[in-house]
């Protein structure tokens, strides 16, 4: 009896939410995207091994709409890249430049590199949707 009060204060008092990404300015069906969640700075945009969430789904030309589901209420920040090739990771110029499309929460554009967590996060507090559209950065 003692546990199941406790469960049940504890999803009354849950703060998780959702949150819905529409990815627009997909130009083909090759490959995948892959969607990260950010929650600081670190790795943000490039590096999804250190996002809090990634998911991957397969690209779609025109716009897909992904769902991230069970987070908790806080700042964070999407960086979006289309694998057009399927390798499994950003293609990137010797000097580090995305050869494939990418795209982050807020539509930030970088100077002199990519834009920041700062320039790129929001706040979730309940169910929310962002767009964001692929290009260069």
């Amino acid at each position: 009896m003692i546990n199941l009060i406790i469960f049940l204060i504890f999803n009354i008092y849950s703060t998780t939410n959702s949150l819905s990404v529409k990815v627009d300015n997909i130009q083909s069906d090759d490959g995948y995207l892959y969607v990260s969640l950010y929650s600081n700075d670190q790795g943000f945009p490039i590096d999804i091994s250190k996002a809090d969430k990634t998911l991957k789904v397969k690209a779609k030309k025109g716009f897909v709409v992904v769902q991230f589901k069970e987070i908790e209420t806080g700042n964070y920040a999407i960086s979006v890249y289309h694998d057009v090739n399927s390798s499994g990771k950003l293609e990137t110029s010797f000097v580090g430049i995305p050869k494939e499309p990418i795209g982050v929460s807020s539509n930030a554009k970088g100077f002199m590199g990519p834009p920041s967590f700062k320039d790129c996060n929001f706040s979730i507090s309940s169910t929310n949707t962002i767009k964001i559209n692929l290009g260069d950065l």
